[in-house]
């Protein structure tokens, strides 16, 4: 079978299910809208009547070997013309109604979603607030000095209490440590477990053989722990400075060093551990499982440290 016969064909099959069907009235039903083909359909079963009756007619004229009519060479190619103006037409047609109701299902998603919003604002007072709070280990004596140890502090109950006497209802709470040897985490307080962390991460990080740390072990050592060669470079010669820290002078040089911890591992560990956390506060409640808890890991303890807490939300 040729390709002009293949395609008259397959326009035969389609015409015998339309050929019930008004032309003048036709309309068709798309997932996104009515949208009505009445003029384009009837352009177009025209010019597929139109092409078939003609091809029926050469093809006829070929069988009985008898000379084509005038008549029939000029409307075969009129009617493929006539065709190839349809289709594209009544392709224009199809996506205008499709880009229109689109357009309207955009117009009604955004009309709801500015509601949306609106409803929002009107949850309640916005909120936006700092402080920060003082954390004293719970095993620190009066006077004790630091010896590397590591603990864990619950933050969950301060979280808790700041929460409640801002009023916010719903929004962020997020917590943040402010030192290099501390760090937070979420996750189940318990004290064995809390022993377990300190057992974990010191075979990782062992402590240098010159620190102060009871598991300290021979033959480690970290280059940020030699202290004589610190502060190293022009950079951290004026981070010390602009601490308090004059160490152009020898004296006040030799002050800073003599404070300086051996504690790299505590910095190491840290930044493992991370730093901060934000919290989804839903109803005035921290949205946390019933076992987790907001904790405070020291590295590098025993000592009095702060965390900085943010609230931003709606009473």
């Amino acid at each position: 079978m040729d390709i002009p016969h293949a395609l008259f064909t397959l326009s035969l099959k389609r015409q015998k299910n339309s050929d019930q069907e008004d032309t003048n009235s036709y309309q068709r039903s798309a997932n996104f809208g009515e949208v009505s083909f009445s003029p384009f359909h009837a352009t177009l079963s025209l010019s597929v009547r139109w092409c078939r009756q003609t091809y029926l007619q050469l093809q006829q004229t070929a069988t009985s070997h008898t000379q084509v009519p005038t008549f029939t060479m000029v409307s075969f190619p009129l009617a493929l013309l006539a065709l190839l103006v349809a289709f594209p037409i009544g392709v224009t047609a199809f996506s205008k109604g499709h880009r229109s109701h689109i357009s309207g299902f955009r117009r009604t998603c955004l009309h709801e979603t500015v509601g949306t919003q609106a409803e929002a604002f009107q949850l309640g007072q916005q909120i936006c607030t700092y402080k920060t709070i003082t954390i004293t280990p719970s095993g620190m004596n009066d006077g004790e000095l630091p010896r590397q140890a590591v603990s864990v502090e619950d933050l969950t109950p301060h979280l808790n209490s700041y929460i409640e006497s801002s009023g916010m209802k719903n929004g962020v709470l997020t917590v943040i440590s402010r030192h290099t040897t501390t760090a937070l985490t979420i996750n189940e307080l318990e004290s064995r477990l809390a022993r377990d962390v300190e057992e974990f991460f010191l075979k990782i990080c062992p402590p240098d053989e010159r620190s102060e740390s009871e598991k300290k072990e021979a033959g480690v050592r970290y280059l940020h722990n030699d202290i004589d060669q610190r502060p190293d470079g022009e950079d951290e010669q004026q981070r010390c400075r602009d601490n308090g820290w004059d160490i152009d002078d020898d004296v006040d040089l030799q002050k800073w060093r003599d404070q300086e911890p051996i504690n790299a591992h505590s910095h190491l560990i840290s930044m493992m551990l991370g730093s901060s956390e934000s919290i989804p506060v839903v109803d005035g409640k921290m949205a946390i499982g019933q076992w987790q808890s907001v904790l405070l890991v020291d590295l590098d303890g025993p000592r009095t440290r702060t965390v900085g807490i943010q609230l931003m939300g709606n009473s």
